[in-house]
């Protein structure tokens, strides 16, 4: 009967592609909220400039 030994690099491997797609997805969290940030701060500028 062969034993399968997980070493602890495949187990690290894995867990770090987890916190690599928390970590995408707060960025892209990030990123929609400077985009709004600009968006509003561009819509402001034209109402002072009207």
């Amino acid at each position: 009967m062969e034993v399968r030994w997980y070493s602890g690099k495949e187990h690290m491997e894995h867990e770090d592609h987890s916190v690599d797609l928390a970590k995408l997805h707060a960025r892209q969290l990030r990123y929609e909220e400077i985009m709004g940030d600009i968006q509003a701060s561009i819509n402001s500028i034209h109402n002072l400039l009207e």
